[in-house]
């Protein structure tokens, strides 16, 4: 008797050892996986359902680009099936098995919550439940690449504290493309404004440059100084409140018109707004030239 009910233990048990890994293969369900990114829904949904993006932060996937799938490093390729603006369906092409990627936007619009959905088996979610405790690559990548600026915009973007609130300031407005002979002009004109009033400035210098209509351009050159001085004709003061910010960024000369750009969509995908005219701080003339917004 005490024989038989071992046998029927052994036997339940190896039962179990059987069905379980049958089971853990054979049912499935539809996992949710979710990540908050501190970005707009408008930034987000480019990112999903365009493959020219996607390659940039899906992991292992190939730089090559291509209208409706990407290629990954392993040989296989991913359909990209955009559902709208701001979801997509991703389906292996080979194996025929998807993720859905949505996200929507959360709070005051400048966030964003990322649902990947997909159907998986109780062994797959087992398995990555131990191995990847921090979540989904993929989500993580998603996020890093939206909340790094310089993989996002292509530069080092901040946003820092005014650090100037007075510079001295003389300006002219002149055809385009003199803009070298007018910031030739006034640095000499600041240069008599500090040797006849016995004033000393910074040792780094702003430009800054407005287009007019009539195709003639504002420039201002500008110099930090710690008070005023007596007005005279052609020089002027700007001032910057002293709690004020700054959105900042750094690139070589040559590369000012993209920064200007990646800075301008910064603002525009932050809900940032500019208060004044963008200032261009130049230390030395083989060094980076560090570009300004004043913003609130």
């Amino acid at each position: 008797m005490q024989w038989d009910k071992k046998k029927k233990k052994v036997a339940v048990v190896l039962a179990i050892l059987i069905l379980l890994p049958a089971l853990l293969l054979l049912i499935h369900f539809r996992w949710q996986q979710r990540i908050l990114i501190n970005a707009s829904v408008y930034e987000v949904g480019p990112q999903l359902t365009q493959p020219a993006n996607l390659i940039k932060w899906y992991p292992g996937a190939d730089s090559s680009i291509f209208p409706d799938y990407i290629q990954l490093h392993n040989g296989r390729q991913l359909l990209v099936k955009p559902l709208h603006a701001a979801a997509v369906e991703l389906t292996d092409k080979k194996e025929q098995t998807g993720s859905v990627w949505l996200a929507q936007p959360t709070g005051q619009g400048f966030q964003t919550t990322v649902t990947r959905s997909r159907r998986v088996s109780l062994w797959t979610w087992l398995k990555e439940t131990l191995t990847k405790p921090a979540g989904s690559e993929s989500l993580s990548l998603l996020k890093m690449q939206l909340e790094d600026p310089a993989r996002h915009y292509g530069f080092s973007l901040q946003i820092i504290p005014v650090q100037d609130t007075l510079i001295l300031t003389a300006s002219v407005t002149v055809a385009s493309g003199q803009d070298s002979t007018a910031i030739t002009y006034l640095h000499t004109q600041l240069a008599d404004y500090l040797k006849e009033t016995g004033a000393s400035a910074g040792n780094y210098h702003f430009i800054s440059r407005h287009n007019r209509p009539g195709d003639s351009v504002l420039v201002a050159v500008g110099l930090p100084v710690k008070k005023e001085n007596k007005t005279v004709s052609g020089i002027s003061w700007l001032r910057l409140p002293g709690n004020g910010r700054l959105l900042s960024g750094n690139c070589p000369i040559d590369q000012l018109p993209a920064l200007y750009k990646a800075m301008n969509q910064y603002c525009i995908d932050k809900g940032l707004k500019r208060v004044a005219l963008p200032l261009e701080k130049y230390t030395a003339p083989d060094q980076p030239v560090t570009l300004l917004f004043p913003i609130y």
